[in-house]
């Protein structure tokens, strides 16, 4: 005989983001086993990633993926936003139209690829790639030119602008430029430094930042931290800490995050974090728990077509992966327990770029078009949120537990539908049924009861046409473990999830 019905409540569902590296049984009912096109927002709810729409207008000879993002500050203080595509340069001009960059004359530059690295500093912008001669922008015209005292190696394939200068490198030797000339890389202020001879290997220079006021290069396999940056030329110039056996696989993967600096890793995501009171700097696991899917994505990726950024606005870190066309999302704003930081992964919107402008809006890069990350389409299209729990007993891991309901209580915005799928003991078959968020706050098709008006859990609209929804659905089946999810059409509305509450029947012992 059946016992009487309990319930389990998940709070917060998702709350400590995706876990696809430990076992689905064992984890808190707080990871999510799937979480699609989800962020964690700031009051730690699973909710729907934004969508985008076109930034820039339509452009002829404008086809192509854009593949790299950079604004420049002209010497009005005027921005511009510069990026590449169709193996042209371009910038968009003051009414979103995209304007190709053409050669100054005298130069000549056989632009074969995309993947080039923007550095602004100073009214200057330089355009580095590997196998390409480096070239500058100065805002005066819309074209570009060689640079007239570039560094003994002109074709650098990563850098950086900091401490007044800017920073490039090639193989393994970085050089510095005139300190506010990023253009100048000769003569006195100028200077090359040997990384293999710091390093202590045969290691390449993959990418260079500044972190804690310290010059930060990075190899395959080493990170190098220098004081004295200030001035190179200088005796204070001089490596302070070194790390081996970890170091960056990817240019594009470095990011300032306020007090720390993300990066990509043969090992997975991680951060430099440093205790000020310790000489060394200890290294931070960011993706560890999706570490080796992520890893086995990256393994399969070119190097300069993984792409990142840091946006403060949304307090994310987004990492994507354009073969397998995912893109992750790792919550920035507190890390977990063991270090970690919570994850999702995005789908469909595909970014081939990013950056964020000086006035916090994030671009992303798209076929033929600057993208802007904002409103929940994506460019008119509707996209998919799941949601999957992990394997829950419901109390019990020693009896079957009969699966009487779930009741769900989630915000929204406007008409949306979704499914509840479950499924017991690990079967791959779902069960489901369908159910909506309407416009007047009220759920419909499969649905048990809403809440009474005296009832402290009802539903209530806010503002904006934003709608606090419970929704309680019949549901059926027995098994010893359980696997909810949900999801929903993204159409126009934000969404996210608050609390699920499952009520069952206690049933038979497990033998």
């Amino acid at each position: 005989m059946a016992g009487p019905l309990g319930a389990l409540t998940i709070a917060a569902p998702g709350f400590f983001g995706l876990n696809t590296q430990d076992s689905g049984i064992t984890i808190s009912n707080g990871f999510a086993l799937e979480a699609n096109n989800c962020i964690i927002d700031k009051f730690g709810r699973i909710g729907a990633r934004k969508g985008w729409t076109e930034y820039s207008n339509a452009e002829t000879d404008l086809t192509g993926a854009i593949r790299a993002i950079g604004e420049h500050t002209n010497t009005d203080g005027t921005l511009t936003v510069l990026f590449t595509a169709n193996n042209k340069l371009w910038k968009l001009d003051s009414n979103f139209d995209p304007v190709e960059l053409t050669a100054a004359s005298g130069t000549s530059v056989s632009i074969t690829d995309d993947d080039w690295q923007i550095i602004s500093y100073n009214n200057k912008s330089l355009f580095v790639q590997a196998g390409h001669t480096m070239v500058l922008y100065d805002g005066t015209a819309a074209e570009y030119e060689e640079l007239a005292a570039p560094p003994p190696s002109d074709e650098p394939t990563c850098g950086a602008a900091c401490f007044n200068r800017a920073w490039v490198a090639k193989d393994y030797t970085v050089y510095w430029s005139k300190i506010l000339e990023p253009q100048s890389f000769t003569g006195t202020g100028s200077g090359q430094l040997n990384m293999r001879e710091i390093f202590g290997e045969d290691d390449n220079v993959v990418a260079i930042t500044s972190y804690n006021n310290r010059l930060v290069i990075f190899g395959r396999r080493n990170i190098a931290f220098f004081t004295g940056a200030e001035d190179p030329t200088g005796t204070s110039f001089q490596m302070v800490d070194h790390i081996k056996g970890i170091g960056c696989i990817a240019r594009d993967s470095v990011q300032n995050v306020g007090t720390d600096v993300v990066f990509l890793s043969s090992e997975g995501v991680r951060t430099i974090g440093r205790v000020i009171q310790e000489q060394s700097s200890p290294i931070g696991d960011v993706s560890k728990n999706v570490r080796d899917e992520l890893v086995q994505y990256a393994d399969g990726e070119s190097e300069y077509r993984i792409k990142s950024i840091y946006s403060p606005l949304d307090a994310f870190y987004l990492l994507t992966m354009p073969i397998t066309g995912f893109t992750y999302c790792f919550d920035m704003r507190t890390q977990l327990e063991d270090g970690s930081r919570r994850a999702t992964i995005w789908t469909g919107i595909e970014p081939t770029a990013f950056a964020v402008l000086n006035d916090n809006t994030l671009l992303i890069g798209q076929e033929a078009y600057l993208g802007q990350y904002t409103g929940y389409t994506d460019n008119g299209s509707a996209y998919r949120l799941s949601y999957y729990t992990n394997y829950l007993d419901l109390g019990d891991a020693t009896a079957e537990s009969l699966l009487k309901k779930v009741r769900l209580a989630m915000i929204g915005s406007g008409q949306q539908e979704g499914q509840l799928k479950w499924a017991f003991d690990y079967n791959s078959v779902y069960r489901n049924t369908v159910f909506a968020l309407a416009d007047d706050g009220s759920s419909e098709y499969n649905v048990d009861e809403y809440f009474s008006d005296d009832d402290v859990d009802n539903e209530a609209e806010y503002s904006s046409g934003i709608i606090l929804g419970n929704i309680s659905l019949h549901a059926g089946g027995k098994g010893a473990v359980l696997q909810l999810g949900i999801e929903i059409e993204i159409n126009g509305g934000a969404l996210s999830i608050q609390k699920i509450d499952i009520f069952a029947k206690k049933g038979k012992m497990i033998t």
